[in-house]
């Protein structure tokens, strides 16, 4: 029992780590690519073909830490659409991968 649980704390704890490290990589990206200006304003701008911001991609991909650092720190609006309309925000891209 007790070498079970040591296991556990160690892969939170790993898991931990890697959330960290994947905000602190975004963060650091975001302001390279923010040139000096508003840095919210610049990761906001960055889009794919259909309209596909970082926060759409967070969602996505289950980076709740990311997805709290863009809404918390750089105020993004949470309620941004893609190309696919209404139905297609941030909170649906998390829905449709599950993670609800």
């Amino acid at each position: 029992m007790y070498y079970a649980l040591c296991y556990a704390m160690l892969r939170a704890s790993i898991a931990l780590h890697v959330i960290i490290s994947v905000l602190l990589v975004f963060a650091e990206l975001a302001v390279q690519l923010d040139e000096g200006k508003d840095l919210a304003k610049s990761v906001e701008a960055i889009k794919d073909a259909n309209k596909r911001g970082a926060l759409h991609f967070a969602a996505r991909e289950g980076q709740t830490a990311v997805c709290d650092y863009l809404l918390t720190d750089l105020k993004l609006p949470v309620d941004s659409q893609d190309d696919d309309g209404a139905s297609s925000t941030p909170i649906s891209h998390y829905i449709y991968a599950s993670y609800l």
